[in-house]
């Protein structure tokens, strides 16, 4: 993403207020601890929507509202990655060995 689409304009006061908190190790275990191994995408993603929240209005606890926002970003990422799962070539192979020998396509219906 160049410079000149971005919410904030690089270099103002409010990109290195948030760049310093996203880049904050406290917060980035939050993104961690909330999203898992989606915490960099949640991280880009929170850091993006609070730029334009900024960009529309002046907030006064950006910490908080940076957490909250990364808190409900990496929610409605992993609700998406539940509803449409992980893409696989080979699904038996990723479900791993059938219990006791047996098949599922060998029970009866």
């Amino acid at each position: 993403m160049s410079s000149t689409s971005l919410p904030l304009p690089a270099g103002s006061d409010d990109y290195e207020r948030l760049a310093a908190i996203a880049n904050d190790p406290v917060m980035r275990l939050h993104a961690r601890r909330t999203a898992g191994d989606l915490a960099e995408d949640a991280l880009q993603e929170t850091w993006y929507l609070v730029a334009q929240a900024c960009r529309r209005a002046r907030i006064e606890n950006l910490r908080g509202y940076f957490y909250v926002t990364l808190v409900r970003t990496s929610r409605r990422m992993r609700e998406e990655l539940g509803r449409g799962g992980i893409p696989v070539d080979d699904p038996d192979t990723v479900a791993g060995a059938v219990p006791y020998g047996r098949d599922y396509r060998d029970r009866a219906v």
